[in-house]
């Protein structure tokens, strides 16, 4: 699930990460069944929601279709932090792997993605731009600085108040 936080008065555009997603999926936060107008099927591996209105506090999300039924208890946090102080998280980066020399598109899916959040590679910053809804961003790949052996670079993402992230 990215972002796993988002205000009490919804609208929070969040993914949820899993399989066997599909266009009869169902989703609730705390028993709110989201209206299929809010859910959209991007794969049968993500299921991106609109969160509804809640109160502050933690909530178990539902999905479930015909073929499955799973809950994640205290999956998502409804809270009026200030804006900003969320650090962006980082879910997956696709393609993982790319050429030393750099120059090609990735994508970061994640959440809490503002616009103007830096994303940098190994300490050097790329040229990103966020998806409107937070949830992505498509980076143009900097050429790689350091020795050709080495297995993977670290992945950083700091949004325009300066709180950041990396991976897990």
């Amino acid at each position: 699930l990215s972002p796993k936080v988002g205000p009490t008065s919804g609208g929070q555009t969040t993914v949820i990460y899993g399989n066997e997603f599909d266009a009869d999926s169902h989703v609730s936060f705390d028993g709110q069944e989201i209206g299929q107008t809010d859910i959209s099927l991007l794969s049968s591996e993500r299921l991106q929601v609109i969160t509804p209105a809640h109160a502050e506090g933690m909530v178990d999300i539902r999905v479930w279709s015909d073929i499955f039924d799973d809950t994640l208890s205290n999956g998502y946090t409804f809270s009026d932090a200030a804006a900003g102080t969320l650090p962006p998280e980082l879910v997956e980066i696709t393609p993982a792997i790319g050429p030393i020399e750099g120059g090609i598109n990735v994508t970061i899916l994640g959440g809490n993605l503002q616009p103007g959040t830096s994303f940098f590679f190994d300490g050097l910053q790329a040229d990103c731009s966020v998806n409107p809804v937070g949830i992505d961003a498509a980076c143009d790949l900097p050429a790689y600085q350091g020795e050709e052996s080495q297995a993977g670079v670290v992945v950083e993402a700091v949004n325009p108040s300066g709180v950041e992230a990396r991976p897990p």
